[in-house]
């Protein structure tokens, strides 16, 4: 397991996706918990995601740019703004059960 998800293959039409997807425009990556670069107390190499990940993989394949990643995730969003931009009410119920959720990820 990894952040609390089960791992799967990789999608090998992952890149072209992300291009369609695009239609000649950046990206914007998000994911629950967002991952960073930055060192932490609680990450010392930073704090690996679906996300960045992802992002990793696009700007390393220049699929599409720009590549933007949303810092803090989902979580971090919810944390900022509440549900500002959101339809429907965010899940807090699995808050805390990975550690996405340190208050200094």
């Amino acid at each position: 397991m990894a952040n609390g998800v089960t791992p799967v293959e990789p999608n090998p039409d992952f890149l072209d996706d992300v291009r369609a997807a695009a239609g000649g425009k950046g990206v914007i990556l998000a994911c629950e918990g967002g991952g960073s670069t930055e060192s932490t107390p609680s990450f010392q190499w930073g704090k690996a995601s679906r996300s960045l990940t992802a992002a990793y993989r696009i700007i390393k394949s220049d699929a599409v740019s720009p590549v933007l990643h949303l810092k803090g995730g989902v979580y971090g969003w919810y944390k900022t703004f509440g549900n500002d931009g959101f339809t429907g009410e965010y899940d807090t119920g699995n808050i805390g059960r990975t550690p996405s959720a340190a208050n200094d990820p």
